[in-house]
């Protein structure tokens, strides 16, 4: 198992769950637990919002950082990895908390561009990195101080060095 799987594996995967990089990881397990927990947002070009979440996450709330990586189709998703399976009703609460913090600094929109995941009916989502067909790019983890450079550009041209995605 290369070392990226390993870390996949370490922080994601619900217990007794294998990564598989061809597979979806699955967010909730039989008994409707999560232990990964996704941010999903769609408008890139709202990238300084988010980053303000972040800060808030660690600096106010003294959360560990989250993952961060932007994919071509679903723009910039947050990860974050729990020490232990919670039930799906705590986890969408904490997620409700998060979309709170973030609707003050968004800009209103008719359509919504945030998804907060695991939902009962949208429960995996494909393994970071992963190609994107469709769009011909690579989703990947990026360093948050990076954000910026994707804000008109979802996905990277290129599959990105397993060793800088851990």
């Amino acid at each position: 198992m290369s070392n990226l799987n390993q870390e996949l594996q370490r922080l994601f995967a619900m217990p007794g769950q294998s990564v598989d990089e061809s597979a979806p990881l699955t967010l909730l397990d039989d008994k409707q637990q999560a232990r990964t927990l996704i941010l999903e947002y769609t408008r890139t070009g709202d990238w300084e919002q988010l980053a303000q979440l972040l800060d808030t996450l660690s600096d106010v709330l003294e959360l560990p950082e989250p993952a961060v990586a932007i994919t071509p189709d679903r723009g910039f998703q947050i990860w974050f990895s729990l020490e232990a399976p919670h039930s799906l009703a705590s986890c969408q609460v904490f997620l409700q908390g998060l979309h709170l913090l973030l609707k003050e600094g968004l800009p209103q929109t008719s359509t919504n561009p945030l998804s907060l995941l695991p939902e009962p009916q949208d429960f995996s989502r494909p393994l970071i990195p992963a190609y994107h067909p469709d769009s011909d790019r690579w989703s990947a983890f990026i360093d948050p101080s990076m954000g910026a450079m994707f804000m008109n550009d979802a996905g990277l041209d290129m599959a990105p060095n397993p060793e800088r995605q851990g």
